[in-house]
């Protein structure tokens, strides 16, 4: 019997969870979780993600992502970190368990599919050609327009805590990129991308924007251009988590 809660949120406490999973050949199955787990549960549902293992939650497949954008499972890159910053993780609440179909991820896109979308959505590429968009470094003037979003469109504000913690995600990993979207030199938006380079895909993990009326529908013209730039590398493309209209509809140009 393995008691949970005889171990510590450190990486070296979860590798022994793992091996235990793995003495117990709990590896690389299929498991039926139960609602309302605990922060415990957690940890031993990350131990068995790393051995492969897969979740169904009322026969529904399920899997634990890093801030509801990408699937541990999947990334070597961002399960390591995790586990090397486990408690910070657990305390900003950025390990979540997702349907897995909410985060649509397209393995690889190809250009007629890219295509296919862009002509749907001519309106749309034709009114934002004006908008000029730029890799930036992560900065504060960042870290405040996404607070500044927060706070207009949810009425809450960011904790030091939840700052600090993605601060060190975005600066601490050259595969989170930042994309700046300016119209007449005014910032109308950022685009935060993941580029998981064991998968060859690009996970489009955050959009925060200010109305604007120079541009037209941005948030979709982003994926748009995100769906162009993994067309071109014959990567795939994550539009991430929330399931709404527009993306079942970009989801079924791509499959």
């Amino acid at each position: 019997m393995l008691d949970l809660h005889l171990f510590d949120n450190k990486k070296e406490s979860i590798m022994k969870i793992v091996e235990f999973f793995r003495e117990e050949t709990l590896e690389k199955g299929f498991f039926e979780v139960e609602d309302k787990f605990t922060e415990r549960d957690t940890i031993a549902l990350l131990a068995l993600t790393f051995l492969g293992n897969k979740f169904y939650y009322s026969g529904v497949l399920f899997e634990l992502s890093f801030a509801y954008a990408v699937p541990l499972n999947k990334d070597h890159y961002l399960m390591e970190f995790v586990l090397e910053n486990l408690n910070d993780c657990l305390k900003t609440h950025n390990i979540v368990f997702l349907k897995s179909d909410t985060l649509y991820l397209c393995q690889k896109v190809g250009l007629t599919a890219y295509e296919k979308i862009s002509n749907k959505n001519r309106k749309t590429v034709k009114r934002n050609e004006k908008v000029v968009i730029e890799e930036v470094p992560f900065s504060s003037e960042f870290f405040d327009f996404w607070e500044s979003y927060d706070y207009t469109r949810f009425g809450e504000r960011q904790s030091d805590e939840f700052k600090a913690f993605f601060w060190k995600v975005y600066n601490g990993n050259s595969a989170f990129r930042l994309y700046q979207y300016r119209i007449d030199d005014r910032i109308i938006a950022y685009n935060v991308l993941y580029f998981s380079q064991n998968q060859k895909v690009i996970y489009d993990i955050l959009f925060p924007w200010i109305k604007c009326n120079s541009v037209y529908r941005i948030g979709i013209y982003s994926v748009i251009k995100n769906i162009q730039m993994s067309a071109e590398r014959n990567w795939g493309y994550s539009i991430c988590y929330g399931q709404f209209e527009y993306k079942d509809q970009i989801w079924k140009c791509l499959q």
